[in-house]
């Protein structure tokens, strides 16, 4: 499925997705990239780092989403820091077998965290 991911970028690439830079994609399975918040949203246009894994599966099996930048104030969609996890892993239902689906690309992901942090309500 690496050809998939390898279009994903190209694509992402030559039409950036709203609010979001690929800043590393040479492991195809795990995209480094820049996510900035909607100005309207609680968090004013503010710039986190994020990170795209794919498993081997994809587009059969969503990827893991992750905030590698502290989020305040705290979403209740992305999990916070504790003993067993550094946090930032993305929960929403995109990002889940049940609502998964093969046709989702990543540039409709980037576009779901976007709307995601227009609202820190659940």
């Amino acid at each position: 499925m690496a050809a998939r991911l390898s279009k994903e970028i190209l694509l992402l690439r030559a039409t950036p997705a709203e609010g979001f830079e690929l800043t590393d994609a040479t492991d195809v399975f795990n995209w480094s990239g820049t996510l900035t918040s909607p100005v309207a949203s609680p968090y004013g246009g503010r710039k986190f780092r994020i990170q795209l894994q794919f498993a081997e599966t994809y587009p059969f099996k969503p990827p893991t989403v992750q905030f590698l930048d502290k989020v305040a104030p705290v979403h209740p969609h992305i999990h916070p820091a504790s003993e067993d996890s550094p946090g930032g892993t993305v929960c929403l239902r995109l990002l889940t077998q049940e609502g998964w689906s093969a046709t989702t690309r990543a540039s409709n992901i980037i576009a779901e965290l976007r709307t995601m942090l227009l609202s820190i309500d659940a």
